[in-house]
């Protein structure tokens, strides 16, 4: 899954992550001004932690990934730069950015 939130530079300030499965997904983060193929080198590569005991894992966190071309990531099941398989269902991804 991938997807170019903003074509011009930004700051990633805000991630939320939900994964209702039992099994985790990787965000990676890319400074790009297309939608990325997700088998390149991203700018930062983030944990989306399994569900546990039938429960979604939430996670919230500030940050400040500086993207100085654009803003784009990908949702992907391992966490190898180079990784480009799908990533489990369930799992939804809130980012903001300034």
């Amino acid at each position: 899954m991938a997807v170019l939130v903003n074509a011009a530079p930004g700051v990633v300030v805000y991630l939320e992550s939900i994964n209702a499965s039992s099994s985790p997904a990787y965000l990676k983060i890319f400074d790009s001004v297309q939608v990325p193929s997700c088998a390149g080198q991203p700018a930062a590569i983030i944990p989306i932690l399994a569900a546990a005991g039938g429960a979604p894992a939430w996670a919230k966190r500030q940050t400040s990934i500086d993207l100085k071309a654009g803003v784009a990531f990908c949702i992907v099941g391992a966490v190898d730069d180079g990784d480009v398989s799908a990533p489990p269902p369930g799992v939804v991804i809130n980012l903001r950015y300034k």
